[in-house]
């Protein structure tokens, strides 16, 4: 470009083809409906505007873009390229994703549980190294009466293992 702008008469080729240039960058710029150079509200966009934006003041408020920045049949020859991924993702989704959620749905709300729970033993390496910092020390953040034993001063399970089948085998 240096060599361009050392003649007056290159330069004005060179401003000439910046000035092409930003004009066809602006061709692309394909107007809204209702687009105008000033954009002013109706009042239905102002109440609009109010449900999205509470307690915004409107001068702060985004403007509303009122072009397309980019030319709608440029933008289906750039997206071409993705439908086959596209494709291949929704029939993986419809085939694959959606069943196992229903199968492992039903394997864990419908379908009947044997719930045991192992028998207490006093091992050093289940003990906490310190206390917890809530609560009385002793029971963890996710603690379970039910299942999880308590390794402090050889207590064991909270509950009995009547009170357990009791309450996961509905009394059967």
């Amino acid at each position: 470009m240096l060599p361009a702008l050392r003649s007056r008469t290159s330069m004005t080729r060179v401003v000439n083809q910046l000035l092409a240039a930003r004009r066809q960058q602006d061709a692309f710029r394909v107007p809204a409906q209702n687009s105008s150079a000033v954009s002013v509200l109706t009042d239905e966009q102002r109440a609009h505007n109010l449900k999205i934006w509470p307690g915004v003041p409107e001068a702060v408020r985004p403007l509303p873009i009122d072009y397309c920045p980019i030319d709608p049949v440029e933008f289906d020859k750039l997206t071409d390229r993705f439908n086959p991924q596209v494709t291949m993702w929704k029939w993986l989704s419809l085939l694959v994703a959606i069943p196992a959620v229903a199968i492992l749905t039903y394997i864990n709300l419908i379908a009947t549980q044997e719930h045991t729970r192992p028998e207490y033993k006093d091992w050093d390496h289940l003990r906490p190294r310190m206390k917890w910092p809530f609560k009385d020390g002793i029971h963890s953040p996710f603690h379970s009466k039910w299942f999880n034993a308590i390794h402090y001063d050889d207590k064991g399970y909270e509950t009995s293992d009547a009170e357990f089948s009791k309450h996961f085998h509905h009394g059967h």
